[in-house]
């Protein structure tokens, strides 16, 4: 559970990097939670971010995607699928070492930073990052991230 959609694929990409190579879905659910908030465990909590999150997660199971988002009905817009649609296509076929690359250009490293902390040449990172599909997932996971903001100061 989560506040807010701030950083939300940097998360799951570092998840998805500790649990390598186990393939895992990400069934994201935007909602309210209408019992008191457990820290310690999720039984027994409930509400509409519960529901919607085991209902992407059963929609990323039958149509084999790595996320999948649901939202309230009224805000669930083309766009939003759209973009986790087109972030699925992507990722779903780059090596772990790519999305690596990707985790720390989130995380603010340049090139020279990335390649010593991954061990790999300079060169390798700047051609990574400077691909035309790289550079769009990392602005549309941007983006994504402030629209479903907006949707949670809605309420």
């Amino acid at each position: 559970m989560l506040n807010t959609a701030d950083d939300l694929f940097l998360l799951i990409h570092r998840i998805e990097i500790s649990l390598h190579p186990i393939q895992l879905r990400f069934g994201l659910g935007i909602g309210g939670i209408d019992t008191p908030i457990n820290s310690e465990a999720a039984i027994g909590m409930d509400g509409s971010a519960f529901h919607r999150a085991r209902r992407s997660l059963e929609i990323a199971k039958t149509q084999n995607l790595k996320y999948v988002l649901s939202v309230k009905d009224s805000d669930e817009t083309d766009a939003n699928r759209l973009l986790v649609s087109w972030i699925n296509a992507a990722i779903q076929s780059w090596s772990t070492e790519k999305v690596k690359i990707l985790v720390k250009r989130r995380e603010g490293l340049k090139q020279k930073e990335i390649a010593a902390q991954l061990n790999i040449s300079q060169p390798a990172v700047s051609q990574q990052i400077n691909q035309n599909f790289f550079k769009l997932i990392l602005t549309t996971e941007r983006f994504l991230e402030e629209t479903l903001n907006t949707l949670l100061l809605k309420g």
